[in-house]
């Protein structure tokens, strides 16, 4: 039996559009099934829920520019 599922990468971009609501439901969906298979994805969500975006992506910047 083949799997279908399409693995997306989801980005900060889309785990701020979807903490902010900005996501349609289906794309809500996808993602919040996706964060079920992956841990990773899940923690991810749950941390920038609880952080300050700016100052995040602004670490975020830094390190990316370091690397």
């Amino acid at each position: 039996m083949a799997n279908n599922t399409t693995h997306i990468n989801y980005t900060l971009v889309d785990i701020e559009k979807y903490l902010l609501g900005k996501m349609n439901a289906s794309e809500m969906y996808a993602m919040e099934k996706a964060a079920l298979q992956d841990p990773f994805l899940a923690d991810a969500i749950e941390g920038f829920q609880e952080a300050n975006l700016e100052i995040s992506k602004k670490y975020l910047t830094t390190i990316s520019e370091a690397i």
